[in-house]
């Protein structure tokens, strides 16, 4: 028998919940609403600038 050497550290998952319910069971406030659309937003900015500077060099 081989031995087994792959997916050693991992194991299978229940159904994923949907966002919605996600949302209903783990309700964050808005100070944290506001934290995750910041962070989002330099995200957004810091790729942008990247690819920009690889698009036109």
């Amino acid at each position: 028998m081989p031995l087994k050497t792959d997916e050693l550290r991992t194991q299978a998952l229940g159904p994923m919940p949907t966002p919605s319910e996600l949302s209903a069971n783990h309700p964050i406030t808005d100070d944290v609403a506001e934290r995750i659309a910041h962070s989002r937003r330099q995200i957004e900015a810091f790729l942008r600038e990247t690819m920009t500077v690889y698009c036109v060099s």
